[in-house]
């Protein structure tokens, strides 16, 4: 008797357990969440060998945090002035966002570039992915004739889209320098998002590019 009362009390419990667990609301996590990456640092005084990227101990370099980085990943940079000198400078070839601290505390530049002056591909950050964000820097072409000569440059074929740059100022050479100087070069891709940013253009150059791919 005494068994039977128990099994019967258990399936009026586990009853009104299904009911209870059925009337719980079910939150799915947000898209936003599932795609966020991790974050890697770059500092002036940072070191690419001992380096591990994190905030503690971070990258010199905003070409190492990229190489470093997989798919939906950050590049924080902090907050100092980094002197670019390769061409192109940095390969964005990941689906990454690339950020400063802010605009006017954050910048990359081209002062300091040699001399060997290649038209049209001396590049500060050339992107070779889509999917890309560049935001909260300064980007600076330099004051010279042996500078870059694209800020952030997409390829006319490679068909790059949703490349977003967002809370940047882009500085060009200075006033009556080399024609053809471009801060943004978008080559080809549909999605694009230039927006909140400050553009210094000088006569005979662009600050703003458009192919006929895009």
């Amino acid at each position: 008797m005494e068994e039977k009362m128990f099994i019967k009390k258990f399936k009026k419990i586990v009853h009104w357990l299904a009911i209870i667990m059925l009337t719980i609301p079910v939150y799915a996590v947000p898209q936003e969440a599932l795609a966020a990456g991790a974050t890697w640092y770059v500092s002036t005084a940072g070191n690419d060998i001992t380096g591990d990227g994190s905030s503690g101990n971070p990258f010199a370099t905003i070409q190492k945090g990229i190489d470093s980085a997989t798919n939906s990943d950050t590049i924080q940079i902090v907050s100092g002035t980094y002197n670019l000198t390769a061409v192109p400078a940095v390969n964005v070839n990941k689906q990454v966002t690339i950020s400063g601290e802010s605009s006017s505390t954050t910048v990359i530049s081209g002062s300091n570039k040699n001399t060997s002056v290649v038209n049209g591909q001396d590049v500060l950050f050339n992107v070779s992915s889509s999917n890309v964000t560049i935001q909260n820097l300064t980007i600076d072409l330099g004051d010279g004739d042996a500078d870059y000569d694209v800020g952030i440059y997409t390829d006319n074929s490679a068909g790059i889209n949703n490349l977003t740059v967002n809370n940047t100022r882009l500085l060009f050479a200075s006033y009556g320098n080399v024609i053809g100087e471009q801060l943004i070069h978008l080559g080809g891709g549909s999605g694009a998002s230039i927006t909140n940013n400050t553009i210094d253009t000088a006569s005979g150059n662009s600050g703003l590019y458009v192919g006929d791919g895009l």
